[in-house]
């Protein structure tokens, strides 16, 4: 028994002994280093269909989630009407949680919100031309403010996500470079990977 004991001490100081030999013989100094990057090519297919013909944004009085431009049209009104919460129920789960998060991070309350909406929707007319669908379950729609004589000025461009039946406004697809660069198909757009950033 006594031999047996010997024999697992003198292992266990063997090990401690390799550690502490690995350990020492660590570098503890680098060199200038050699920049070097790699390019990953990410391909975004999108469709772009156009209306028939256009269509002026109609005032829904309640949410139907059976396609994303009735979810638009309800969202567009309720920014119009001043309904905070009826804007905000058109976002899916995570989204709404999401930006719920950023906004008290930013400090950034309901009555911001209601002010913004009357300066940029409030009494206003808006027409939307077309639709683009990205894969199977997305859709981002620009809409246009009808600021006369013919005349009218992209406002905004949303993306809503379907889920299982249902339609939903989302801000999943936000850093989509599709979102910037729809209307300039082909465009190459690169941006540093995420992993380069501070968290």
């Amino acid at each position: 028994m006594k031999t047996v004991f010997v024999s697992v001490l003198v292992s266990l100081c063997a090990c401690v002994a390799v550690a502490q030999t690995d350990s020492v013989n660590i570098p503890r100094h680098l060199d200038a280093g050699t920049s070097a990057q790699i390019v990953e090519e990410i391909v975004h297919p999108f469709t772009i269909h156009a209306y028939e013909k256009q269509w002026r944004v109609p005032k829904p009085l309640s949410l139907d989630r059976s396609t994303p431009e009735r979810v638009l049209a309800y969202h567009i009104f309720a920014m119009q009407s001043g309904d905070y919460d009826g804007a905000f129920s058109v976002l899916d789960v995570v989204s709404r949680k999401d930006i719920l998060e950023r906004d008290k991070k930013r400090g950034k309350r309901k009555d911001d919100y209601l002010r913004d909406w009357i300066r940029f929707y409030a009494g206003k007319s808006f027409v939307v031309k077309e639709r683009i669908n990205y894969g199977d379950r997305y859709v981002f729609i620009p809409f246009y403010e009808d600021v006369g004589q013919s005349r009218y000025e992209l406002r905004q461009l949303l993306a809503f996500v379907k889920i299982e039946s249902n339609w939903w406004l989302t801000v999943e697809q936000a850093s989509n470079p599709i979102l910037q660069n729809w209307a300039k198909p082909g465009e190459r757009v690169r941006r540093m990977a995420d992993a380069i950033y501070p968290r």
